[in-house]
């Protein structure tokens, strides 16, 4: 397996992506696109449509505004990790709703994890367990002081479950910051190449 940093010149891998992979509920209309968690204001944007969501995914990568990670098996997108700077992600759409309460002085200093979606006929392979190690293998790497998660306290289904198991986040280091009843926001100091 391979794993790539998203920048502009996947937005194609991106896209196609989303477009072969099902929503977990299986119904087309609700494909995200991951547009929801972005450095993007939500401001005027409309997310109303499968269709919509794409065209301002395909924006958003393009400029940057969706950070992330892809996992590659066979040269085939398999999995992907929506991942990017707390303080950048405020305004977005989920940003308002479940992040902006949960902000605070060193929000610049943190990498957010936001959402796996993992091919359903990959699912359970480690694939998203090996995104979040690379997640914080790069933030170390980019200067970050810590790696954030937002993870449901117990699992669900797989369809709200795309947080990332809370298991998995505590096998890799992760502990627990705030616990709100039904979802924990979970983070992992990472080591600085000085320390």
């Amino acid at each position: 397996m391979e794993i790539k940093k998203l920048s502009p010149g996947l937005v194609g891998d991106y896209l196609g992506f989303f477009d072969n992979t099902p929503h977990d509920d299986g119904i087309p209309e609700h494909k995200c696109y991951c547009v929801c968690w972005s450095s993007a204001s939500f401001d005027g944007e409309d997310f109303s449509t499968a269709e919509k969501r794409r065209s301002a995914a395909g924006r958003y990568v393009s400029n940057g505004s969706i950070k992330g990670y892809l996992a590659y098996q066979d040269g085939k997108v398999v999995g992907w990790c929506s991942a990017n700077r707390k303080s950048d992600c405020l305004d977005c759409q989920c940003g308002r709703m479940y992040l902006a309460p949960l902000s605070g002085p060193d929000d610049d200093r943190v990498k957010s994890v936001f959402c796996f979606v993992i091919a359903p006929e990959y699912r359970r392979q480690g694939i998203a367990r090996a995104l979040l190690e690379f997640v914080c293998e790069d933030a170390a790497r980019d200067g970050f002081d810590w790696v954030e998660g937002y993870p449901l306290a117990e699992f669900n289904s797989e369809r709200f479950d795309y947080l990332g198991p809370a298991k998995m986040f505590e096998s890799l280091g992760f502990t627990t910051r705030l616990d709100l009843g039904d979802r924990l926001v979970v983070r992992k100091k990472l080591k600085q190449e000085n320390e």
